[in-house]
């Protein structure tokens, strides 16, 4: 369910898809009481979609999100949720316009869950980071392990779309702290390092070849 309220909030699905999905899941529910938790906002939410006065839509969404935020079967769900669980409601997207509001430790935390993701890893924290991109938080968790892993093309990837905003100086040093020949091989050829750096600082890389 909380992935279902987060396609909505974030306008990924319009009200008659938010309420197919809730009904999917609310079938598959076994307590009669979140069942009738589950129908009484259905019918809650198709109301506010019939009634006429909320043809203005931004009135007719707030309305169906405080009815969503406000069911106690959703609350419950919310309250369960792990590191995990949260990283992978929001990496399901490359970027959402309405992410959790989080804190430098609590992001931090997020990257861990996503280093520790198995196969996805490596994107799951690109994705991280792009969510993120304008919450003045620090990436430098996510650029270590990349640096770590020898990833040129996520690492790239990184760099090129927070070129403006951080400290790329400081992601060459610790390229360099590898003494990594191939791996800054690999970024010197990378089909976007040249409009990813500048050029004292391609420069500064070519010199440890």
């Amino acid at each position: 369910m909380i992935k279902i309220v987060y396609k909505y909030i974030n306008e990924f699905i319009k009200e008659d898809e938010l309420i197919l999905n809730l009904e999917t899941f609310r079938d598959s529910l076994e307590s009669a009481k979140d069942k009738k938790s589950l129908s009484d906002l259905i019918s809650d939410i198709k109301d506010v979609v019939d009634d006429i006065q909320n043809d203005f839509l931004t009135l007719k969404y707030d309305k169906i999100c405080d009815l969503l935020y406000s069911n106690d079967v959703y609350i419950n769900l919310v309250n369960q949720m792990n590191d995990n669980d949260i990283m992978l409601m929001i990496t399901d997207y490359i970027s959402a316009p309405k992410v959790p509001n989080l804190n430098q430790e609590a992001f931090d935390k997020l990257v861990d869950a996503a280093i520790n993701s198995g196969d996805d890893s490596r994107e799951n924290c690109w994705r991280l980071a792009f969510n993120y991109e304008y919450y003045n938080l620090n990436f430098d968790k996510i650029i270590d392990y990349y640096i770590s892993i020898r990833d040129v093309w996520y690492l790239v990837e990184l760099m090129h779309f927070l070129q403006d905003d951080y400290d790329l100086d400081g992601i060459i040093e610790k390229v360099i702290e590898t003494k990594d020949k191939d791996f800054i091989k690999g970024l010197l050829n990378d089909n976007f390092i040249d409009s990813t750096l500048g050029t004292l600082q391609i420069e500064k890389l070519k010199e440890q070849l």
